[in-house]
């Protein structure tokens, strides 16, 4: 298994956070990686993510969801072929550290038979596409003003 993983601390309350990630219809106006998101937030069950790398055109993916516990983890999986050959799992961790500030962890796991070469070639694309995330969080997550994302 490879990792690649990102850490930022924002001056937000973990709720607004968890409201941005959660609200699927909201990714194409803020979210740079994950660029349009469809479907149930609902462990388990599929649903339609396009993801676009620096780089490179967006492409999509029908991740499962694998977790979703309320102010604190997002993760979902994604396979090429089958699991066997490469499989993707990507997490968003959140930390409280007080009641207006928090750290997001984002990790990126890749397992199969391609996982090292993955790694290896999509290394720096996968590193920069986390990062222009945390700073599209850091952007919007912190906007004090905004009580409501949908407003």
């Amino acid at each position: 298994m490879a990792e690649l993983t990102t850490e930022i601390t924002l001056d937000a309350p973990v709720e607004r956070i968890w409201q941005l990630l959660t609200d699927f219809g909201l990714y194409p106006e803020w979210n740079p990686l994950f660029i349009k998101a469809t479907g149930p937030i609902n462990p388990g069950e599929r649903f339609d993510l396009v993801v676009k790398l620096p780089g490179m055109d967006p492409f999509p993916i029908k991740p499962v969801l694998q977790e979703a516990e309320p102010k604190s983890r997002l993760c979902w999986k994604s396979s090429m072929i089958s699991s066997v050959v490469l499989s993707w799992t990507f997490c968003y961790e959140l930390h409280s550290l007080s009641p207006e500030r928090l750290r997001i962890t984002q990790r990126s796991s890749f397992k199969g038979l391609l996982a090292p070469l993955f790694t290896f070639a999509m290394k720096k694309p996968v590193t920069d596409g986390m990062n222009s995330l945390n700073d599209a969080l850091r952007r919007w997550g912190e906007k004090g003003n905004v009580s409501c994302m949908k407003c």
